[in-house]
């Protein structure tokens, strides 16, 4: 892998020339990585939208510990060359190096960056804002910000809309909703998936595989993937609304739910929690969920967890 001045270089030729379009790779959190080409047009709009969400201009400093390889790294270039703001790239470590970096408007960030980036934090305003994306975060990492009192924020989108579309801030409520940015709204399919719509892309409008709802045209609730979908007796369950649901029963615990193979059900869902056994945490969870459909029709406690390699979960029973 190249190093931060040799990739920053890499991408600064490529937006020089005279080619319309940026090479990028998808993430293949939904398939096989695959090549994409960007319109520098649909890269700068990006940009601009962010820079406009986060009150960025040209007197302003910004900084990323992301390879400027990948998407997330070559649009924090873009934003600060269409700003003319400062820009300081660190390297994409666990725990990048803050000395003499600190003030920022704008830190981006990915999760398994987050506890080494608050430890070197005197204060929390010397980030005015923390970008947290690239992978979904543990509860853990979400606990840790909220208790942390930094503004941080959690990012939707994919390689294909040019980075995110939407943001939220990280709060302790995990159903808060996030926000479209500038000149993007959104809408429902028929199965309930979301659908980006941003007539100044090229793209236009964009169908996803992600279940929502939709608070108003330009926010929205993730409830869940359309692929992890459980119909459990007929009845359509949302796995991570499910893990929302159980929270305050789970409080301090990492887990996930999953559906399995089931006689009576076709496919039940079956809560699965990383740690030692817990006793009656089926009576805690019964506490708290108010439809009896959506109680866990098993628990499985599982050593430690199976994850990619950035960081997302295998969901396996």
């Amino acid at each position: 892998m190249m190093d931060i001045a040799e990739g920053i270089s890499a991408f600064d030729a490529e937006w020089a020339s005279d080619s319309p379009f940026v090479a990028a790779h998808t993430s293949g959190s939904t398939g096989t990585p695959k090549e994409i080409r960007l319109p520098k047009a649909d890269m700068r709009l990006s940009a601009r939208a962010t820079l406009s969400f986060f009150g960025i201009s040209a007197d302003g400093r910004i900084g990323a510990a992301l390879s400027p390889e990948y998407i997330a790294g070559k649009m924090m270039i873009v934003r600060a060359r269409e700003s003319g703001c400062s820009l300081v790239m660190l390297p994409a470590e666990r725990r990048p190096d803050l000395h003499g970096v600190v003030p920022l408007d704008l830190l981006a960030i990915v999760p398994a960056q987050i506890d080494g980036v608050l430890a070197q934090l005197r204060e929390i305003k010397e980030v005015r804002n923390l970008l947290v994306g690239g992978s979904p975060m543990t509860r853990a990492q979400r606990r840790t910000l909220v208790a942390s009192g930094i503004r941080a924020w959690e990012s939707y989108g994919m390689t294909e809309t040019c980075s995110h579309v939407a943001l939220r801030r990280i709060v302790a409520d995990e159903n808060s909703p996030f926000e479209g940015m500038p000149g993007i709204t959104f809408e429902l399919d028929s199965r309930g998936c979301l659908c980006v719509v941003a007539p100044a892309f090229s793209w236009g409008r964009l169908v996803t595989n992600d279940c929502a709802e939709l608070v108003d045209s330009r926010h929205f609730r993730w409830k869940g993937r359309y692929d992890n979908v459980i119909v459990s007796g007929g009845i359509k369950l949302h796995p991570e609304a499910l893990e929302r649901e159980y929270a305050p029963a789970l409080a301090g615990m990492e887990y996930y739910v999953c559906g399995r193979q089931d006689e009576e059900w076709g496919t039940a869902a079956v809560l699965v929690v990383e740690g030692p056994e817990v006793k009656d945490l089926d009576k805690r969870i019964a506490s708290v969920v108010a439809n009896r459909r959506h109680l866990p029709k098993a628990i499985i406690f599982k050593e430690r967890f199976a994850r990619t390699s950035n960081g997302k979960l295998i969901r396996t029973c």
